[in-house]
């Protein structure tokens, strides 16, 4: 009994110091790297919000993670500017950092409203693994989880990307658990969750139902003794209590506001489709102008529809696109994501298929297929910016490395063999995330060479991440004048440069030069899209070209040239010598 006991503790010892290591390392992050693209538009977005119950500068995602980062500098005493303020999420979110000259403090306290959702992934994580394949599989899974890079990286950062992802696996999970044994309780654990995702990202309404129908095809190939007890009356019931549940906590996450689903008029589709009908017309308009429950939910959805169908401008193996490539997630993935890890997935991929071939059990290999669920929906996306839109992945494949490890580590046959293949990966894993730190989110594995900004930048390499780092690097060397040319949405004028002036396109300059991964790949011809003031010039791809390389681009001329140094991993600084 004693030794029982023991053994408990010693295991909830090793939970909580693997945990805190994680949230540990996630924090001494904070003080490296200044605010990324996003960061402050959703730290702005959640404050107005909260402090003036509107919801209108970017409705394309939902306001639960942003509410999260936002209240930090809220409950501090930050606030939106009054009467007049510009409308520019951008610029608002730069003065609420730079609120009373606290910028780092500021930012510290918007990123830690991101370590909850942080912890809620690692609870779903060892809950999910343990109630597949047990307490030390379950312990694998979480220290394999709390260990890679891109969670590591999104869960240091004041946006909704790891808020996105602990949701829609929490979701995921209650729903498995439902369909063992759809109960009132599981029921509404099912719409708490599902309201919890969809409040955190739009892309749960295409990932949620892709996975309900991929499992729901895996229980009638594989039934368990559950679901098929049931009448259908009282699971339409039950699914409908969940349903409402979730649009309860989808409307909680808006603050309880009520908002029409189109204030503004011309409702041209109502009056294209019922121009013959005055009376019909009229109703429509009542419907569309009346306030509602989590009314800026079909805004945002249309929003985010429109954006996927124009596409947004990547730069993917030496190419821009504006509508992406198919195969851009799996291969970014790929190469994102440490081959230890990959490894173990794969092992734990054909053990829990052979074990659900074997027993006819659904509930064994559901995270696998959920994970692969996500990838193949993913692929059909036309905004290919950055492996964070596919980072529920890791959760999902983390119980799987983890039954791998555990199964290895159990081995009848071959133990010592299977023993040495578990500590060896896992060592190999262990390896590549501390050799990795603190640079989490510009991680590539050992595939994609040392330049892996020539495969992709955005927010995979360049997010705007390493300014300060360029500020410390020039005043310790005491450089007092650069030219620069900044990928970012920081307020340059607050950044501690010294002086600096920006780098004018296709004029060679001498001196010292710093330009951002992504800038230097930009491609000719370009357009310059309105910046707020104090923020440097923000280049993209015009929207009438498909694909173009940046072979003539603005700043090629600097590819002649050997950079003096990288600053972190996506500022190239050059000295060019006169000619």
């Amino acid at each position: 009994m004693g030794l029982a006991s023991s053994a408990k503790g010693l295991y909830r010892l090793a939970l909580l110091l693997i945990v805190c290591a994680g949230v540990a390392r996630i924090a001494s992050t904070y003080p490296v790297f200044n605010q990324t693209v996003d960061e402050g538009s959703h730290i702005a977005c959640g404050m107005q919000l909260m402090q003036d119950r509107q919801y209108f500068m970017d409705q394309k995602h939902p306001p639960l993670g942003r509410i999260a980062v936002a209240l930090g500098p809220y409950l501090e005493g930050a606030r939106l500017p009054g009467a007049g303020r510009s409308d520019n999420m951008f610029e608002l979110g730069n003065e609420i950092l730079n609120w009373k000259e606290g910028y780092w403090r500021n930012l510290t306290l918007a990123r830690l409203g991101t370590l909850p959702f942080f912890l809620l992934a690692c609870a779903v994580v060892w809950f999910w693994s343990d109630h597949i394949s047990g307490k030390r599989a379950a312990l694998f899974s979480l220290l394999i989880f709390t260990l890679l890079p891109s969670i590591l990286a999104h869960s240091g950062l004041a946006t909704n990307d790891m808020a996105g992802a602990a949701t829609l696996c929490l979701a995921l999970y209650c729903f498995t658990r439902w369909m063992e044994n759809p109960s009132w309780r599981a029921s509404a654990w099912l719409g708490v969750g599902v309201g919890l995702a969809v409040a955190s990202k739009f892309s749960a309404l295409l990932f949620l139902p892709g996975c309900v129908a991929a499992l729901i095809l895996l229980y009638f190939v594989a039934p368990t003794d559950s679901s098929r007890q049931h009448p259908w009356v009282k699971l339409a019931s039950k699914i409908a209590v969940s349903l409402l549940i979730a649009y309860a906590v989808l409307w909680a996450s808006y603050l309880f506001t009520l908002t029409p689903i189109q204030a503004s008029r011309p409702h041209t589709v109502v009056d294209r489709l019922l121009v013959n009908y005055p009376v019909a017309r009229h109703a429509a308009y009542a419907v569309l102008e009346t306030p509602i429950l989590a009314g800026n939910v079909a805004a945002g959805m249309k929003g985010l529809s429109g954006q996927n169908k124009a596409g947004q401008a990547a730069f993917f193996l030496g190419e821009w696109r504006r509508h992406g490539w198919w195969y851009f997630f799996p291969v970014i993935f790929l190469l994102k994501t440490p081959l230890a890890f990959f490894l173990l997935c794969c092992i734990g991929a054909v053990f829990l298929a052979r074990s659900y071939l074997r027993q006819h059990d659904w509930r064994i290999i559901a995270p696998v297929v959920f994970a692969l669920v996500v990838l193949a929906l993913s692929m059909t996306s036309g905004i290919n910016i950055g492996s964070r839109h596919i980072l529920a992945m890791y959760p999902l494949l983390s119980i799987a490395a983890g039954h791998a490890a555990s199964a290895l580590w159990n081995a009848a046959r071959r133990s010592a063999v299977g023993r040495v293949v578990a500590a060896g990966t896992l060592l190999w894993l262990l390896a590549s995330s501390v050799l990795a730190h603190p640079d989490y989110l510009a991680y590539f594995n050992c595939l994609a060479s040392r330049s892996p900004e020539r495969i992709e930048v955005d927010s995979d390499v360049d997010w705007g991440q390493d300014l300060a780092r360029l500020s410390r690097w020039l005043r310790v060397r005491g450089i007092q004048d650069v030219a620069l040319s900044y990928f970012g949405t920081t307020d340059l004028t607050h950044a501690g440069l010294g002086r600096f002036h920006e780098l004018v396109p296709y004029q060679k300059t001498t001196g010292w030069v710093a330009i951002s991964a992504r800038n230097r790949v930009i491609p000719s011809p370009f357009v310059v899209l309105p910046t707020p003031p104090g923020t440097a010039t923000y280049y993209s791809v015009p929207g009438n070209f498909g694909s173009v390389k940046p072979g003539t681009g603005p700043f090629a001329w600097l590819m002649a040239y050997k950079p003096t140094t990288r600053i972190g991993k996506s500022i190239f600084v050059y000295y060019i010598p006169p000619d």
